[in-house]
């Protein structure tokens, strides 16, 4: 499979010229030519899923189907209303409803799929003093996993409060057995934070007894390595209602739950950057290293970012901080892998202090790679002119349109994520919305004349390739913005070539030069 790359350049067959690399970089980001390589299509539009209000929406794809759920209520704290799930009937390309309503008062609606492809959801009921209920999706019907029992917690009041949006968290071992990350919450007095998983028809609890002491847990999430140990991670708050609280992991090892939190600040990172107190919406994956990363919303003074921390250290449970994420404050932040080392993360921005504009993001490390990169839109048609979408321009004016809720799933190919969010629509109602992204490039015009008569760049499998209809290749040298030479291929002697570039994905600088002396330079996004 080969993909072209996106490349804005400033194309100059000309004699060779002596300029060092860092004024030849500085040159071709100057001059170069906009194109565009990243798109998030939209699969379904403003009324498409829905026509009325909806919070809570989440995303599953099977295959190369899409399962939206969600909430049909308007966005507030703690909103309840039916909840329903839809899937994009692949034969007619209409959204349809999946089994019955899920609860006629659900709440923080979440859609999992298993490793055959089965799907299951999880959802706050009202109508039963807000327990945690677990369904899964057989011969079209959500039924109970435990036969006359769709809840997994056993205190009335499960939904936590103001720290995260996150009410559990489902993950399968390898024996594609599920476990279940929640705190049982009793009103204002305890919320102790718990792993279940599902063996024998029952829910059985992981380790005997409560993951720590901790007595408000929310914000739970949960992530198998591959080694299946599992690893959880909550938000510990120091009352019930508090906005923030200290990010809390663990990991299960000889039956028991063993505390491998990290420390505040966590280095590199400042007491500021670096903070793991005063946080929110902590999320966790597994990466190329097999260790875990969490993501979470940094809300401490100064800082106000999406930010992210990785386990380097097994052995002495040591956390490195992987950088600020976000431009501001971030809310509904979710992490997936693609079991291949690949991360992605979306929530939304504030972007400016006290920001409006609600802009939905994608961020992807790739395997290999030490730091997140943003997936974008190109060209860009968010009002925010920053990320996907947005509920309006930059400003901290009362927006009036509402974004929210946008969550992120993966489907047969894990290059191209899928995500939903919901957003205020022609109508004025805020109603699902759901976009696949596609890195395949799309050429700007002037590139298109030149490609015709010059050099094709693109990737297949791990190599890039340089082809010329017409002109003989004599030399192909690959920089780094830093003016590193990253890759090179000499004495070509023909019209074809491939270097490897494993380096993780970034921006690279390309000269080409011909056999007759001439050059070619191009800025690669890769």
């Amino acid at each position: 499979m080969k993909k072209k790359l996106l490349f804005n350049f400033k194309q100059s067959l000309s004699r060779k010229r002596n300029f060092g690399i860092a004024a030849f970089a500085a040159f071709i980001l100057m001059t170069g030519q906009s194109t565009f390589a990243q798109k998030w299509n939209v699969i379904a539009g403003e009324s498409e899923i829905a026509a009325v209000n909806t919070c809570y929406t989440s995303i599953a794809v099977v295959g190369d189907v899409p399962y939206v759920a969600y909430v049909q209520a308007t966005y507030g704290a703690g909103a309840t209303g039916p909840g329903i799930v839809k899937m994009k009937n692949p034969s007619t390309g209409l959204w349809e409803q999946v089994g019955s309503n899920l609860s006629s008062l659900a709440g923080f609606t979440k859609l999992y799929k298993d490793k055959v492809g089965d799907l299951y959801v999880t959802y706050i009921d009202r109508n039963s003093s807000y327990k945690l209920a677990v369904k899964k999706l057989v011969g079209g019907a959500w039924v109970p996993l435990s036969a006359g029992n769709d809840f997994v917690s056993t205190a009335a009041g499960t939904a936590t409060y103001a720290a995260s949006d996150a009410r559990g968290d489902l993950a399968f071992d390898k024996d594609n057995i599920p476990y279940i990350a929640y705190s049982e919450r009793v009103s204002t007095t305890s919320g102790n934070a718990y792993v279940k998983r599902f063996v024998n028809n029952a829910w059985e609890t992981v380790g005997g007894a409560p993951i720590s002491s901790d007595v408000f847990a929310a914000g739970n999430g949960i992530a198998f390595d591959s080694d299946n140990i599992p690893y959880a991670v909550y938000i510990n708050q120091a009352v019930s209602n508090s906005g923030t609280g200290a990010i809390k992991a663990f990991r299960f090892v000889s039956n028991s739950w063993e505390d491998i939190s990290p420390v505040s600040p966590v280095a590199p990172g400042t007491s500021v950057s670096g903070a793991t107190t005063g946080v929110r919406h902590a999320s966790i994956a597994i990466d190329d290293t097999n260790s875990p990363v969490i993501t979470y919303y940094n809300a401490t003074s100064g800082a106000s970012k999406a930010t992210s921390i990785r386990l380097a250290d097994k052995i002495t449970k040591e956390w490195a901080w992987l950088g600020d994420i976000s431009t501001r404050d971030t809310n509904r932040n979710m992490l997936i892998g693609d079991g291949s080392g690949n991360l992605y993360t979306i929530f939304q921005d504030a972007l400016i202090g006290n920001g409006t504009s609600a802009t939905v993001r994608v961020f992807k490390k790739a395997s290999g790679a030490s730091t997140f990169a943003e997936l974008q839109n190109l060209p860009i048609t968010s009002e925010s002119l920053v990320g996907i979408d947005a509920a309006g321009p930059n400003s901290t004016t009362a927006a009036t349109k509402s974004v929210v809720t946008a969550t992120i799933a993966l489907g047969s190919d894990i290059t191209k994520p899928y995500i939903v969010y919901s957003k205020t629509n022609s109508s004025g109602f805020v109603t699902p919305i759901v976009r696949l992204f596609d890195p395949t490039i799309v050429l700007g015009v002037k590139d298109a004349v030149l490609e015709a008569n010059g050099i094709v760049v693109y990737t297949q499998d791990q190599s890039l390739k340089i082809q010329s209809d017409t002109l003989m290749l004599s030399e192909v040298k690959v920089y780094d913005l830093s003016g590193r030479l990253v890759a090179e291929r000499k004495n070509i002697g023909a019209n074809e070539t491939s270097v490897s570039l494993k380096s993780s994905n970034g921006v690279y600088l390309l000269k080409v030069t011909t056999a007759d002396g001439g050059e070619v330079t191009k800025k690669i996004v890769q």
